[in-house]
């Protein structure tokens, strides 16, 4: 399974294309005390992320719906979200790259 890493520098984009980000990404992270685990699948045209505690697998939550790249910028149109239900809807944008097995995002404020 691939990674993705959130960054929080200004990343240069390169070419993208909806293929490299087709599959399953796998990102662990430590927040609150817990390690968290969120695997994102990306089709071509849908994603759904989910996370879940790292060791125990218990369930967190969920969210996803339509998405669509412009240069290195990934657009998100939320079709359901388990945790936020007033996402659904809404649309965000965040600059991504991605090199050999690695997604990166530009961490938002």
């Amino acid at each position: 399974m691939r990674q993705f890493l959130v960054v929080s520098a200004f990343l240069m984009i390169h070419s993208l294309s909806a293929q490299n980000l087709q599959g399953a990404w796998e990102a662990t992270m430590d927040k609150e005390g817990k390690t968290l685990k969120n695997v994102v699948i990306i089709t071509n045209a849908h994603q759904v992320s989910t996370f879940y505690e790292a060791k125990t697998g218990a369930f967190i939550s969920t969210n996803g719906g339509t998405w669509s790249l412009d240069g290195g910028m990934m657009n998100e149109t939320v079709e359901f979200d388990s945790k936020n239900p007033d996402r659904v809807g809404t649309t965000s944008s965040f600059e991504i790259e991605v090199s050999q097995d690695e997604l990166r995002i530009k961490d938002s404020p």
